[in-house]
């Protein structure tokens, strides 16, 4: 190469540039990694192939071999508790939804120099865009029509009614998480990012486009029962329980699976099969968004953390007006719900569901991937854990200090690296 040639001068203001990059800028803001916290709406304790289900959830998995799983990680036991203890560090019964005054997540990432965004369900008090989030695109409200949304979708604070023909709920918030993670901003191109992605799924209406929900179709013929035994049964080969351990007794407000007709079983399973497209279809979306940040040289410095609001919702109030309008499980413009039944079989081995303080309410399978920081890959944790532990936790790995602040968790960094914790047994709750 001669010096003072075009491709010289370029790659010496190259240098020149990663220089003044390095000496005008902090190691603690350019070790700082990405943050993505993916949060599912309702789904169920063992609904993931790695916590016991036999759904393909091939991406979730991916993330527990290459991480580590918190068996025992609580939730507020419903949507607006979870998502405002997640959001403030603090306790419902103090906050319910008045932290006009308190510090969002979003609004101290923000200040500790990250892009951030929330893609999906907001739920709260207030706009996104107020409290921290340069971006947002999603619902304000608590659920809509995974075919046609409602309007109650925005982008930014813009009024979003774009709802094509091919709209589906799942692949709209994927594709702009992948858009939002793999840009790279004219101003501070460096700078990482926080993604709050916040699905819809598999929140009511239970939806999901006809062929996946065919590829799930008599999968669930055997009951909730015996998919309950499979899935416990499943749980104590991978280690998440021991092996002597036991279900607790049948529920008696829970009808028994032969005691259903023909035809009540055939649409019990229509039903599970339309949640089960669900879920899998938000796994295809999170795989993708995995590709996108693998692609472009992100993936292994962004920590990453999966886990469900509380449990599966055991309500079908409107099930008899759904059959009324011949609308079926999966249908535009339908509003089923998984049920008493699904719900049981989908918080394995727990017990009750969504709303209930009950471990089938407050416990999720969550699952985290920090390459270097997790100890061995694939590794399972007992010990518990809880929503308002995440913001001091994502505050230490940005390098930010906890001092001063009104937080009412802890960070259980020393836990994801295999460190003894004094907090093991913080939030005992009744199974």
């Amino acid at each position: 190469m001669v010096i003072g040639s075009p491709l010289s001068l370029r790659l010496i203001l190259a240098s020149i540039s990663a220089l003044l990059w390095t000496l005008c800028c902090p190691d603690s803001v350019a070790a700082q990694p990405n943050i993505l916290l993916i949060l599912a709406d309702d789904m169920g304790y063992s609904d993931a192939g790695c916590f016991g289900g036999g759904m393909k959830t091939p991406s979730i998995d991916r993330l527990a071999r290459e991480g580590v799983r918190l068996t025992q990680f609580r939730n507020g036991g419903m949507c607006v508790v979870s998502r405002s203890s997640l959001l403030t560090s603090r306790w419902w019964p103090k906050m319910r939804t008045n932290f006009t005054k308190t510090p969002l997540l979003s609004e101290t990432l923000k200040a500790a120099g990250y892009r951030t965004g929330l893609i999906g369900k907001w739920h709260l008090r207030g706009h996104p865009i107020d409290r921290g989030f340069d971006h947002f695109f999603g619902l304000m409200n608590g659920a809509a029509d995974h075919f046609h949304g409602n309007g109650e979708f925005q982008y930014d604070k813009t009024p979003f009614k774009e709802f094509g023909s091919d709209w589906y709920s799942a692949d709209a918030f994927s594709d702009r998480a992948i858009s939002f993670v793999t840009q790279r901003p004219t101003a501070e191109p460096e700078k990482p990012f926080f993604l709050y992605l916040s699905y819809q799924t598999p929140h009511s209406p239970l939806q999901a486009p006809k062929e996946d929900i065919m590829k799930n179709r008599g999968k669930y013929l055997s009951g909730w029962q015996a998919i309950r035994e499979a899935r416990f049964e499943k749980q104590k080969q991978l280690g998440l329980f021991p092996a002597d351990a036991t279900l607790p007794d049948y529920p008696e407000n829970l009808p028994h699976w032969d005691s259903l007709t023909r035809a009540q079983r055939d649409l019990e399973d229509l039903r599970m099969a339309t949640y089960a497209a669900m879920v899998e279809r938000m796994d295809k979306g999170i795989g993708r968004v995995i590709s996108a940040l693998e692609e472009h040289g992100k993936l292994d410095n962004t920590l990453i953390v999966f886990l469900s609001d509380n449990g599966t919702d055991p309500f079908h109030s409107a099930s008899e007006a759904m059959l009324a309008r011949d609308k079926l499980p999966g249908d535009p413009g339908s509003n089923w719900q998984p049920g008493f039944g699904w719900a049981y079989a989908s918080v394995t081995p727990w017990r009750l569901y969504k709303i209930s303080q009950h471990a089938g309410g407050v416990t999720t399978g969550a699952v985290i991937r920090y390459p270097g920081h997790t100890g061995e890959q694939g590794r399972i944790e007992h010990s518990s854990v809880h929503l308002v532990d995440l913001m001091p936790t994502f505050l230490e790995v940005a390098g930010q200090s906890t001092d001063g602040r009104k937080l009412e968790g802890e960070s259980f960094m020393p836990l994801l690296k295999g460190e003894p914790w004094r907090l093991v047994n913080r939030y005992p709750v009744r199974e």
